[in-house]
């Protein structure tokens, strides 16, 4: 219990930082009023989750710690 409880929080940490960054980078290259970096930054973790959970659930090509940590963040 506790090691997911630790791959609960360190995939957060690393998936806030990566939405921090992202969202910073598309807002320094497209500045508007609508915020197209939360817009991307949604998009792409929703692609990558979907992306994640169909290559363990198909071809069981990750543990479910490693699935815990990577669809947390």
């Amino acid at each position: 219990m506790l090691k997911n409880i630790l791959l609960v929080g360190l995939g957060g940490a690393a998936g806030s930082i990566a939405r921090f960054l992202l969202s910073k980078w598309v807002y320094e290259i497209h500045p508007h009023t609508f915020p197209f970096g939360t817009f991307a930054v949604n998009l792409a973790g929703c692609f990558l989750i979907g992306l994640f959970y169909a290559l363990s659930a198909k071809a069981d090509f990750f543990s479910p710690e490693i699935r815990l940590l990577l669809t947390t963040g």
